[in-house]
């Protein structure tokens, strides 16, 4: 069996002025793929900025693409909030993972 998945880092959302549609065009291209799963690998899309825009244009996308998506936080998502708040900013139940798949 045939394990596909797709990951994703920097999006820096907020920062860089294209995240949004590099987000968008990820998860175009994971349908695409029919991937199993997608990881994103950190700074990606800080609670701080444009909360709500980040809500409805990533977090949102998220939600409604119905496969299981993992984070790992990096360094700039705590640029201004703390390890607890952007975690549960973008629905990451813990702070680790362990899966069989």
């Amino acid at each position: 069996m045939k394990v596909r998945f797709g990951i994703c880092a920097d999006l820096n959302v907020d920062f860089i002025h294209d995240g949004v549609w590099r987000f968008e065009q990820f998860l175009d291209e994971c349908k695409k793929a029919e991937v199993d799963f997608c990881v994103q690998l950190g700074d990606f899309c800080p609670p701080n900025g444009n909360q709500m825009k980040n809500k409805e244009c990533i977090i949102k996308k998220i939600e409604d693409y119905s496969i299981p998506f993992y984070h790992t936080l990096g360094n700039h998502d705590m640029d201004a909030n703390n390890k607890q708040e952007v975690m549960e900013y973008i629905g990451m139940q813990n702070n680790y993972y362990s899966f069989d798949f």
